[in-house]
């Protein structure tokens, strides 16, 4: 699991939230806080997710914004929050989702290469790297002859490594490797 946005800034408390819906963060409604952060909000709010930390855990899972409501003042996200949790706001460029994908396939080569590996990858991705898509899998192209094959998805499903917990994330790209056992 490799995740190309990069958290930037302080960190938040979040505040009041239902599901996916988050209404407060650091004593600010939703979208005010956005507007303080960003100005307005918009569709250009979707490249600043929010970087999710459990329990002051060194890692962090993303959380895309979605639909805004201007009468109660939350946003909706993609994905749930934990009880409690600190934020941070995080940037998006091309070289860093391409950096993350090819950490991730460095990774599932690195010790005993697969047979088979599955490619999980966040289509916000996608829509990132437009032209250059296909950087994504220059590590997998130029280091190994492993066949791969993958697809988008609107949400990933992983741990951060084997025997962790997992966790539901956005804009992520995850590797798996297979391999046959004698």
């Amino acid at each position: 699991v490799q995740i190309g946005p990069v958290p930037t800034g302080e960190y938040y408390e979040l505040g009041r939230h239902e599901k996916n819906v988050l209404f407060e963060i650091d004593g600010l409604s939703a979208m005010d806080f956005y507007r303080r952060q960003i100005g307005k909000f918009d569709i250009q709010a979707s490249q600043f997710p929010l970087a999710i930390y459990e329990n002051d855990a060194a890692s962090f899972y993303l959380r895309d914004p979605l639909f805004p409501n201007e009468e109660d003042g939350s946003i909706t996200f993609v994905g749930t929050f934990p009880a409690r949790a600190k934020a941070r706001l995080t940037l998006v460029s091309r070289d860093g989702v391409c950096d993350s994908a090819a950490r991730a396939n460095t990774a599932v080569l690195a010790d005993d290469p697969p047979e088979l590996i599955l490619i999980f990858s966040c289509t916000s991705q996608r829509h990132v790297l437009g032209t250059r898509t296909n950087e994504m899998f220059t590590t997998l192209n130029e280091q190994s002859q492993t066949p791969y094959f993958g697809f988008y998805c609107y949400g990933e499903i992983a741990p951060f490594g084997i025997g962790k917990p997992t966790k539901f994330h956005n804009d992520t790209y995850i590797a798996v490797g297979l391999k046959s056992t004698p």
